[in-house]
C-alpha cells in the first residue's frame, strides 16, 4: 500500500513539475512605448531660421507638456489569450502612471485608454500624462487556461 502511495505521489510531482514548466508562455515578442503630444508645439518660424535664437528660447522636452502614452506589444502567438496586463510608472517597477489590464479583442476598454489590434500587434492606449521623461512598463499575458507569460519589460528615458 505504501509502495502505490509513493508511487502515486511522484507521478503526482512529476505531472505538476510538467504543468508548471507549460505555463511558462512566451507569447510576446516585443514591447514599444510610443509619445504623442496631445497639444502641437508652435515655433515662430524665424527661431528656426537662427540657430542661436533657436537654442537659447527652445528647450525641447517640457515636463508640464501633456502626452498620450500607448504601448506596442508584437505576440508570437494569437490562440487562447484572455487578458494583457499592463503596469507603467516613472520609476523602475512603478506603476503611478497605469496598472491594469485590457481583454483580449474587447475593443472598448474604460473610459480614457484605447485598444487596437492588426493581426499580431496590439495598441494599448495607457491615458494622457505630464512629466513623461521616464518611463518604465511591465506587460504579460494570461491564457484562458490561467497560464501566464513572463514580464517583458520596457524603458525609454527623454
Amino acid at each position: 500500500m505504501k509502495t502505490i502511495a509513493v508511487i502515486s505521489l511522484t507521478l503526482i510531482s512529476v505531472f505538476v513539475t510538467i504543468q508548471t514548466k507549460a505555463q511558462h508562455l512566451h507569447l510576446i515578442s516585443n514591447t514599444h512605448i510610443f509619445l504623442e503630444a496631445t497639444t502641437p508645439h508652435v515655433i515662430d518660424p524665424a527661431l528656426m531660421n537662427d540657430p542661436a535664437l533657436m537654442g537659447g528660447n527652445f528647450s525641447g522636452f517640457d515636463d508640464n507638456e501633456e502626452f498620450k502614452l500607448s504601448l506596442s506589444v508584437l505576440l508570437l502567438d494569437t490562440t487562447e489569450i484572455y487578458k494583457i496586463y499592463v503596469k507603467a510608472g516613472r520609476t523602475q517597477g512603478g506603476n503611478d502612471l497605469f496598472d491594469s489590464y485590457f481583454e483580449y479583442d474587447n475593443y472598448t476598454p474604460a473610459d480614457g485608454l484605447s485598444y487596437a489590434r492588426e493581426k499580431k500587434q496590439l495598441t494599448l492606449g495607457l491615458g494622457n500624462y505630464t512629466n513623461l521623461r521616464n518611463i518604465y512598463t511591465e506587460v504579460y499575458i494570461e491564457n484562458t487556461s490561467g497560464a501566464t507569460t513572463q514580464y517583458v519589460l520596457n524603458h525609454i528615458n527623454q
